[in-house]
């Protein structure tokens, strides 16, 4: 890496945001700004992989993808027993620059095909990688976006394939295939051989991390479904125990869960709710207060690796749902991309939406257990300064 971007004089930058250091990036499509000669982006998207007859899996663990740089992962239980659905992240940067007399040069940066030798290991602790008895891509992958109405450009010169290309389908293991695939049947809209713009150039990777999105919102709601019942039935559980321990509130059976109240509309007030500033703290007291039964109650729900998924899933997710108009006008500013892609962008925020969620639903003081962990969650905020947890300890 060093020596390629000292040979073609690559900024720094634009290695660091494909390598990636966070669970999201920071800015999960992002250009250069200015008139600079260089231009690039990096898009962060999840690849949804089914794995099945898996060995060795904790749920107190989190997982990451083997390579020379870490890829988080994230495992949602499916069926049948031992089979997950696997939300792989993977990373694409484009890079271009022109050159003052004349030509120009592009670099593309993308992760390793999915499938062939997959493995997840924990991203702390001794080594113990996840075996598998199969894998195979979630609902076959992503859906072709050719089958979207692209836009007639004139042709290029002779000689260079863009009237269409023998395979049927793109391959949807690897990006790098995949880009191969769309190039070879048709050259992206506004593209030039003179000066392409970074809009044409980035044209296929961004329209591929959207169509990956939506394929893992689809996993991501199977899995609420999966737990949903699951989920409803111990919260009346629990609450039957506590109003049973309650002598003022025995002969008052508790309500139970009303089937009409979707799981998935609560947890789209959750993930699009603003984070609140955390509690003032109050003064230490000198003699220490005994832990109530709502506070130990409070505990042991945190440490559920259920609601650990919940929290994984909305800071993958917080980054690219907006929680205002100003927001989205501003997403849309940093956006480079023809309308085409800008309405695809919408679509996949609104599909979004659809499953965050308040947590009062589906546990009994869930409300109040989301309070006591807005601090750990990665806000979006417009000026692109997110709060991690370890800038908060």
């Amino acid at each position: 890496m060093e020596i390629l971007g000292s040979v073609l004089d690559i900024d720094p930058i634009f290695f660091e945001s494909h390598i990636g250091h966070y669970d999201c990036s920071k800015d999960p499509m992002f250009e250069a700004e200015g008139d600079s000669v260089q231009k690039f982006l990096t898009c962060h998207y999840p690849r949804a992989v089914t794995l099945e007859g898996v060995q060795g899996y904790s749920e107190s663990k989190k997982y990451v993808r083997k390579l020379n740089v870490g890829r988080s992962t994230l495992l949602l239980h499916s069926k049948p027993e031992g089979t997950f659905n696997t939300l792989i992240q993977h990373h694409c940067s484009v890079w271009v620059k022109y050159y003052e007399g004349g030509g120009w040069l592009a670099l593309v940066l993308v992760d390793p095909p999915v499938l062939n030798g997959l493995r997840l290991i924990p991203d702390r602790g001794p080594v113990c990688p996840i075996t598998t008895s199969g894998r195979r891509l979630f609902r076959g992958g992503y859906e072709d976006i050719t089958g979207t109405d692209l836009p007639n450009e004139e042709s290029g010169p002779p000689g260079l394939p863009n009237e269409g290309d023998c395979s049927s389908c793109p391959p949807r293991d690897g990006l790098f295939d995949d880009l191969i695939y769309y190039w070879k049947n048709r050259l992206a809209p506004s593209f030039n051989f003179t000066k392409p713009p970074m809009k044409s150039l980035a044209y296929y990777p961004v329209q591929i991390a959207l169509a990956e999105w939506t394929n893992s919102h689809i996993a991501m709601v199977l899995f609420l479904q999966h737990y949903d019942s699951a989920l409803i039935k111990r919260a009346f559980r629990e609450k039957s125990i506590k109003v049973k321990k309650n002598l003022d509130n025995s002969a008052r059976p508790p309500k139970q869960p009303e089937s009409s109240v979707s799981t998935l509309t609560a947890l789209r007030r959750w993930f699009i709710s603003p984070v609140r500033n955390p509690p003032p703290q109050t003064q230490k007291k000198t003699t220490q207060s005994r832990e109530s039964s709502e506070e130990k109650t409070l505990r042991l729900i945190r440490s559920d690796p259920m609601f650990q998924n919940f929290m994984t899933l909305r800071t993958w997710v917080m980054p690219i749902i907006t929680q205002n108009n100003q927001d989205s006008e501003y997403l849309r500013l940093r956006i480079v991309a023809p309308p085409l892609i800008l309405d695809s962008y919408d679509t996949v925020i609104n599909s979004l939406t659809q499953f965050a969620s308040a947590l009062e639903t589906i546990l009994p003081w869930g409300k109040e257990f989301a309070d006591a962990l807005t601090n750990t969650i990665i806000e979006f905020q417009r000026e692109h300064k997110y709060i991690y947890p370890e800038d908060l300890v």
